[in-house]
């Protein structure tokens, strides 16, 4: 019965669609994973840019602020990275 009923409702929505073209508007899709930028909380004020998903590792390391990780024993140069709270924000319009 649960199964019948997703599935009348699915066609009544596809059927709307199909009617109303303008119906689609309503269901425009807007990505988030561009326009990103990080900072360092209480410290940055600009910010760079960032990519989500992601990290701060990768972020940091995309514009040349830390070494390598994989690299020797840069891994034990970067611990400081933890102890720091990091902020990314973007912007987006909602209808």
């Amino acid at each position: 019965m649960g199964k019948t009923l997703l599935v009348l409702i699915a066609l009544n929505i596809l059927a709307t669609l199909h009617l109303h073209p303008q119906a689609h508007d309503a269901f425009k899709t807007e990505l988030l994973s561009d326009g990103w930028i990080f900072r360092e909380d209480g410290v940055d004020t600009t910010g760079r840019t960032a990519t989500v998903p992601g990290t701060i590792h990768s972020d940091l390391l995309k514009h040349g602020l830390i070494p390598n990780p994989y690299v020797g024993l840069n891994e034990h140069d970067i611990k400081w990275i933890e102890d720091k709270n990091w902020v990314y924000e973007t912007t987006f319009t909602v209808d």
